[in-house]
């Protein structure tokens, strides 16, 4: 009787945290670096269990600091991680179970660290947004208007060398990364750490994003530490890359 009661909790707390990951998908734009990075962790453990992978170089901060955040959560189980994340979404938004989530096109649950916005009042006007703030906004709407306006676009560099690739796989941002394919983009362009978008895709666990990457040719190269993205891969991505090698 035991044993089916607590099959029946962990069921409740999986669903529960599916939820939560597609509201803090919804949120991404409001939280600060901290609450981004929290979720991050947990959510790392919740699908992946605890960190094993070797941590980033010094230099490469981003990396890095998501490395800790998952690293600082020890040998916690992966359902203490989801109890945790969803404790977190509850803490910065008591709401989200009552209301209502547009699930559609949402095919992402762990949170990227990127530029947070510290108030919604202050998020940047939409006649100010980039091609990279469209991509991180996951609008490809307008990410589609301004590659076809500005096709140049497509292979520029941000102050950290990342490219709208980059920015795409690590969202999981699969749709804008076949629209920047379509529009000449280099799969196989490093950022100032010397990773590609299938490093990015991979360190994120965005599955359809890495398929992607490789059927369009993405070659599975060293960053400057050495690593490729099979060296970031869980179990579940190894055996995607072993079917292109």
């Amino acid at each position: 009787m035991t044993d089916i009661h607590q099959e029946i909790d962990l069921d409740d707390l999986s669903e529960t945290f599916e939820h939560a990951t597609k509201v803090v998908v919804q949120l991404a734009s409001s939280l600060n670096s901290e609450q981004l990075l929290k979720l991050y962790g947990l959510y790392k453990q919740a699908k992946q269990g605890p960190c094993d992978i070797p941590r980033p170089s010094w230099y490469q901060l981003d990396a890095r600091s998501k490395w800790d955040a998952w690293k600082s959560l020890g040998d916690k189980s992966c359902e203490e991680a989801m109890a945790g994340y969803v404790e977190a979404v509850d803490e910065i938004c008591p709401s989200w179970r009552d209301e209502s989530q547009d699930d559609s096109s949402r095919d992402r649950g762990w949170v990227s660290v990127s530029r947070p916005v510290n108030d919604l009042e202050e998020a940047m006007q939409d006649s100010d947004k980039t091609l990279f703030d469209w991509i991180k906004d996951s609008d490809l709407s307008n990410v589609v208007k301004l590659l076809k306006a500005n096709p140049e676009l497509v292979n520029l560099s941000d102050e950290n060398g990342m490219q709208p690739m980059h920015w795409a796989a690590d969202r999981g941002f699969t749709s804008a990364i076949e629209s920047l394919v379509e529009h000449g983009a280099d799969v196989n362009a490093k950022d100032a750490d010397g990773q590609t978008a299938l490093h990015y895709a991979t360190s994120c666990g965005h599955l359809e994003a890495i398929k992607y990457l490789l059927s369009v040719g993405a070659k599975i190269l060293p960053d400057n530490d050495g690593l490729t993205p099979i060296n970031l891969a869980d179990e579940q991505l190894s055996v995607v890359f072993e079917s292109h090698t």
